[in-house]
């Protein structure tokens, strides 16, 4: 079961969206704070991680640009933001992706074969950050 760390601090957003994936049989870790990520993804792993770009305890593009860092694990942002300097920014942390409230046409099909539930493939192992903690799993 291909597992997705969900990090949203609108709850009812990250319930929603954690309810309708689960329906399609992925595993949901969903976070409201990067604290709150950064241990679910140090605990349990991620094959793809829903990321809000502006989170109360800091900013999701640097959280990004870490995990793909050191793990290259994907990432999609999910923003509200729409200025360019936001989207560059997103594509700098090498997201490959992205999605905003807006724009739902750029978010990736998740009847891709990669993202399917299908074989239960785990991210490369943990290694040391620091602060971060051990990110892969």
């Amino acid at each position: 079961m291909k597992r997705i760390l969900l990090i949203e601090d609108d709850r009812d957003l990250n319930k929603g969206l954690a309810y309708d994936l689960e329906l399609y049989e992925y595993r949901v870790y969903p976070a409201y704070t990067l604290a709150e990520g950064m241990a679910l993804l140090d605990e349990k792993g991620a094959d793809l991680i829903l990321l809000d770009g502006s989170l109360p305890d800091g900013d999701g593009f640097d959280f990004c640009r870490a995990v793909k860092g050191e793990c290259g694990i994907p990432v999609i942002f999910l923003t509200a933001r729409g200025m360019e300097q936001d989207e560059l920014q997103g594509y700098d942390g090498e997201t490959g992706r992205k999605g905003t409230s807006s724009d739902a046409d750029r978010v990736p099909d998740l009847k891709d074969p990669d993202l399917q539930p299908d074989g239960d493939k785990a991210a490369p192992a943990g290694k040391d950050m620091g602060c971060i903690g051990k990110l892969c799993r």
